[in-house]
């Protein structure tokens, strides 16, 4: 079986993590106030893209069970519907950003999401979303200086 059969997930994470290099050398010529965020950004996702990279290799290198052809592709119906479940909260965030606005929608999501579907306690979830919440204030009004669009209703 080939490498690119095997490792189908790697090959993505690996094409991910060039693009994101891409895009960090591509900002280069930029003052640091324009391109703290996206540094911020690329930085995260390519520090979590290759964390996912090494554990999908090591998890199939390991793996006793040869993958066969058809199965390669064939997502289970529980997959689907978590796939589908998430990519409702993602709605749901984004409805909340459009109605409230970013300042109040991304505390609002995080207590729905973490005490809902990641089930954490109580003063786990709201020590994250204080803390997250803080982050994005303070990057967003006092590092770039910049106002964060009101919602539709507040």
């Amino acid at each position: 079986m080939s490498f690119i059969r095997k490792y189908p997930e790697a090959i993505f994470t690996g094409i991910m993590v060039a693009f994101m290099a891409y895009v960090l050398i591509e900002g280069t010529d930029k003052m640091l106030r324009y391109k703290f965020f996206p540094y911020f950004c690329v930085l995260m996702i390519a520090g979590l893209l290759v964390l996912e990279w090494i554990r999908t290799i090591a998890t199939r290198r390991n793996a006793s069970v040869d993958i066969e052809e058809n199965q390669l592709f064939t997502f289970s119906p529980t997959y689907k519907k978590r796939v589908l479940r998430f990519l409702v909260w993602i709605g749901v965030f984004f409805i909340g950003i459009w109605l409230v606005g970013l300042e109040l929608a991304a505390p609002a999501f995080l207590i729905l999401f973490l005490r809902l579907e990641a089930k954490l306690h109580w003063w786990l979830v709201l020590g994250l979303t204080a803390g997250s919440w803080a982050v994005i204030h303070y990057l967003f009004f006092f590092v770039l200086g910049l106002q964060v669009p009101d919602g539709l209703l507040f």
